[in-house]
């Protein structure tokens, strides 16, 4: 039998993807992005320096992916000929190849010429006679480019290769029965296009929402609305309202004018992410050469998500798309906020443009408490948890089979008490339907009368034990296996656990409800899979069975192992591929394994995190763990890295209290751990003071780290002190002091190759000093140093940060086309990786290189999207920078809102900081704009800041720098009357005219 398979394997000489500067790791990127596109779904790469962690058998990774991967893409040069482990690769997979009786699903890369693949193989030869049988892609040309210097040409000659051969093997004999890649969307076109569908649910009139289905219509059918919550306990019948509500437009009777609907279940399968709703929108276009067309164009800007659904905005023009997400409760916090910032900032952006008509329904169990553009709290549509007494008779003869009692000898006595018993909740109707087959001799109002003493928080439990008591014992184990998983799994998860086949068994519990489906993944009902692992081990029924042999806690550990075992292999792009990761994290929480989870999210934070910004991901996990580690030491950890999380997304004072949180476990140390330990608690308050803007107290707590030279740090925790004292430097102009700091750091950590990542971080913090000095050159050569130690180390965020000063460094220098390349590239790494501050600083420095280049349009895209990722920290920059491109656009009273909005965040960290030079600079420079913009005249108090600032520093490279943002402002038509304010951003003092006159537009 054949290991079911998906993806690839890169197989390459790692010193072929050095050399060319990470050439390599870039195009495995292009080709699974390029592959994901077409196909709708993840396309994982394996490639060793990726998906090998430290301390793994190597051989037995790399064999295990060579196993689980559809096809082998080797990378054509020299030092891959003669490398041994190459060849075991390539020859170990070819022998999958003969067992599928194919020839193609080897795709050579041909990189560097190689001599032994350009003459007859030798006899003794065994992998060139394989590859030389080969067509190759050749990739010789672009030796020496960027990726994203190559042809667009050349990834989609890939995808459409590996495309090919994938639907050959569709239908290839021998395959397993589930295609590796399915599209879901439909082909069709017509009027109105159901790209996916919402759960069928009985044809009910809905007569209790005739207040609930005018108000949910009139808000769809409102031009300033694009948002809308239908609210409501688990049971209440939320599903069925959207469910009938696509009913009612395919049969004409609302919203005629509907062109596409979506439903997305954010506790299924496919996660509810800014990605998918992309994907789903393209899907939204009734032609396919719309979608192609549409699809190829995106993945060709390779911009960002805005940009993205920017392009589908003005495809789709004016053409209604409802777009459901049910189980929204899962995007939000226990306040009511959506807890992911890309997805609030999605919402956003839906609700306040308005060249289109992509309307948003959110389904949820909790009231959505974000406020947005045509959206407030008390707009949400709230259900009774209950149907009405009307409605239970018909939802009674649709659901009972002819077995039950219910079906044709319920009086209406009998729904009247049924309607009293349930509270009318669609849920408990359902599971008495399916109990009521345990009770075959007793009429409904007996079952009824049975039931009247359970408490109602009990009956749910009461009624799914009675019906799966009368259910095959083959049935019973499917059930027990998916309430141990709690997710949406595939048939093969539950087939895995219970060592059979379940798909007879799964077709007979979807059929009676007992079962929800959501594409190729099943799932219990919300609340079921905590009654039925409740009741198991007390229930000789399930005790007896096969499955439950060690007991319901050992069924979930099971569940678990598998999740983990899936995780093997799998590529990991972005945070929505880490779901098999997060569920099995969150079984072990189930189970108390406590250490266990906390060693996981540890590896999810250093693996993947750490390199991507922090996402806020697994916050909530970390709080699941904490006081349950049982060791201070690991207690600390544990806070420091929700600490650290929480600061890189700019909750400082969460992340502070996280840290106070950890003197408790400060006194638990013994006397030899505890003065490092406080150490290390200093630089972590250290640090979140630094992201806060308050550098004096930072700054105090790194000298103190410095100053006490007892040997506690180690060498790179010294080092990242030195490098903290100094960046307190940097920020209020002290270059001189700053790059004496970063010296000391350098020289103290020494030649070693110990810490890479902390020398990535002193060659940028080295390069940024030295670009503020103006020394150009210096700082490239630092800055692309950074760019490749952070590459080398896997620290992607660091890579971004380094080429987004690349992109400003030659923005300063007026080579504007590099700047440019540079901060597209910044801007499409940023958005990958959930950095609020990233990604606000490469758009901003995108929209000023856009600016400068007379790009308004693509300026105010960039400043928009800069702008959406504005926080208290430096959310001046971005909000000054969007009121300059607004005001290059005529948009007067767009740009006061940025500018005064930029203003209050420059003055909140003066107040913290008072010495902060580029504050200072920019509230200046929006008080100039305030001025341009007819606000008021604020020349003097721009002039002052100015003039304060360029006290604090006239290194050569910040004055260039704030003159070419002033310059930017300033256009010729209302450069006059400035003139002071220009001579003190250049540090020249000179007295200002008492009246100036002031140029505003009109």
């Amino acid at each position: 039998m054949i290991t079911a398979r998906s993806g690839a394997f890169l197989s390459y000489a790692r010193t072929d993807d050095r050399s060319s500067h990470g050439f390599i790791s870039d195009l495995r990127e292009e080709i699974s992005q390029e592959m994901r596109s077409r196909t709708g779904v993840p396309f994982p790469i394996f490639q060793d320096r990726l998906n090998i962690r430290w301390g793994e058998q190597w051989d037995d990774r790399i064999l295990n992916a060579l196993q689980t991967s559809l096809f082998f893409l080797p990378i054509l040069t020299p030092s891959f000929i003669r490398s041994d482990a190459c060849q075991r690769e390539i020859l170990r997979f070819r022998q999958f190849e003969r067992e599928l009786g194919r020839e193609d699903l080897i795709l050579p890369l041909y990189f560097i010429d190689v001599p032994e693949i350009d003459r007859p193989a030798r006899p003794s030869d065994e992998v060139v006679p394989i590859l030389q049988a080969r067509q190759f892609i050749d990739l010789r040309q672009h030796r020496g480019k960027k990726v994203e210097a190559l042809l667009s040409d050349v990834i989609i000659d890939i995808g459409a290769e590996i495309l090919q051969r994938l639907s050959a093997l569709g239908s290839q004999p021998g395959r397993q029965a589930s295609n590796p890649i399915e599209h879901t969307a439909p082909l069709d076109d017509s009027s109105f296009r159901v790209v996916s569908a919402a759960p069928a649910f009985p044809p009910l009139e809905f007569r209790d929402r005739r207040e609930v289905f005018p108000i949910l219509v009139d808000r769809i059918g409102k031009a300033s609305t694009r948002l809308s919550v239908v609210t409501g306990s688990p049971g209440a019948g939320k599903t069925a309202v959207v469910s009938q509500l696509q009913s009612m437009i395919e049969a004409g009777d609302v919203l005629q004018d509907t062109s596409a609907f979506v439903y997305l279940d954010a506790r299924g399968a496919r996660p509810a992410s800014v990605a998918t709703v992309i994907e789903d929108l393209i899907e939204c276009l009734h032609e396919q050469s719309d979608r192609d067309r549409v699809g190829r164009q995106i993945r060709d800007a390779a911009g960002s998500w805005y940009d993205a659904i920017s392009v589908l905005f003005n495809e789709l023009a004016n053409r209604r798309v409802l777009y459901v997400i049910d189980g929204a409760e899962a995007l939000l916090g226990p306040d009511g906020t959506v807890r992911d910032r890309s997805f609030r900032n999605l919402l956003d952006l839906i609700t306040t443009r308005r060249n289109h008509a992509v309307h948003t329904i959110l389904i949820s169990s909790i009231r959505l408490n974000d406020r947005f553009e045509g959206y407030q709290p008390a707009d949400a549509i709230d259900l009774q948890e209950g149907l009405p007494l009307a409605e239970i008779g018909p939802l009674v003869q649709a659901w009972s089979t002819p077995a039950s009692a219910w079906h044709s000898g319920a009086t209406a006595i009998d729904l009247e008490d049924l309607y009293e018993l349930t509270a009318g909740s669609p849920r408990l109707v359902e599971l008495l339907l399916n109990a009521s087959l345990a009770w075959p001799d007793l009429s409904p109002a007996e079952q009824v009368a049975r039931l009247k003493d359970i408490r109602r928080s009990h009956m749910a439990g009461v009624l799914a034990n009675a019906a799966m008591s009368v259910l095959e014992d083959d049935v019973l184990s499917t059930i027990i296996v998916l309430a141990a998983f709690g997710r949406p799994v595939p048939d093969r998860a539950l087939s895995h656990l219970l060592n059979s086949d379940v798909g007879a068994s799964l077709s007979s519990l979807v059929e009676t409800r007992f079962v929800r489906r959501d594409g190729d993944n099943y799932y219990l009902p919300p609340g079921d899979a905590t009654h039925i692992l409740k009741e198991a081990p007390n229930r000789q029924a399930f005790s007896k069975l096969e499955v439950m042999r060690g007991g319901a806690m050992n069924l979930i550990r099971r569940a678990a192992d598998w999740l983990h075992d899936e995780t093997i292999g799998r590529g990991v792009e972005r945070v929505e591929d880490l779901s098999y990761h997060l569920r099995d994290i969150e079984l072990r929480l189930a189970i108390g394994e406590y250490h266990v989870a906390f060693q996981k999210l540890s590896d999810v934070d250093e693996e993947y995190l750490e390199g991507w910004g922090h996402s806020d991901v697994i916050s909530d996990m970390r709080l699941a763990v904490e006081g349950r580690l049982g060791h201070p030491n690991d207690e600390l950890r544990n806070l420091a890295q929700y600490a650290n999380a929480k600061s890189r997304q700019e909750q400082h004072s969460t992340a502070l209290a996280a840290v106070e949180r950890g003197a408790i476990h400060l006194q638990a140390l013994g006397p030899g751990e505890r003065p490092r330990a406080v150490q290390l608690q200093t630089l972590m308050r250290a640090r979140i003071f630094y992201d806060d803007g308050r550098l004096a107290e930072a700054e105090a707590m790194y000298r103190a780290a410095v100053d006490d030279r007892l040997p506690v740090l180690s060498r790179a925790e010294f080092t990242q002190a030195l490098i903290g004292a100094a960046l307190c430097r940097a920020e209020v102009g002290d270059f001189e002091g700053a790059l004496g700091g970063l010296i000391e750091a350098e020289n103290y950590l020494g030649s070693t190759g110990e810490a890479p990542h902390l020398r990535a971080q002193l060659n940028y913090n080295q390069g940024l000093v030295y670009m503020y000095l103006g020394e150009y050159k210096s700082a490239v050569g630092l800055l692309g140093r950074a760019s490749t130690r952070a590459c080398a180390a896997g620290d992607h965020l660091l890579d971004t940060m380094a080429v987004d000063a690349l992109a400003l460094l030659r923005y300063c220098e007026g080579k504007s086309e590099g700047a440019a390349k540079l901060a597209r590239r910044a801007s499409q790494m940023a958005v990958r990786f959930g950095s609020p501050k990233i990604s606000r600083n490469a758009y901003g420095t995108l929209a000023l290189v856009e600016l400068n280049r007379g790009n308004g349009d693509a300026a105010l895209a960039a400043a928009e999207a800069a702008a959406q990722y504005a926080g208290s920290r430096k959310g001046w920059g971005a909000q000054a920078i969007l009121g300059i491109a607004r005001l290059r656009e005529l948009d007067v009273a767009g740009a006061r809102g940025a500018f005064f909005e930029a203003l209050e965040y420059a003055r909140l960290t003066l107040r913290k900081e008072p010495q902060n030079f580029q504050a200072l600079e920019f509230e200046g420079l929006v008080l100039t704009g305030l001025t341009v913009a007819g606000s008021d005249d604020y020349r003097e108090e721009a002039r002052a800041a100015y003039a304060e600032a360029r006290r604090l520093t006239q290194a050569p490279g910040v004055v260039k720098l704030c003159l070419l943002k002033l310059e930017d402002m300033l256009a010729e038509e209302h450069q006059g009357g400035y003139d002071a304010v220009v001579a003190a951003a250049q540090g020249i003092v000179v007295d200002a005219p008492a009246n100036q006159s002031n140029e505003q537009l009109s």
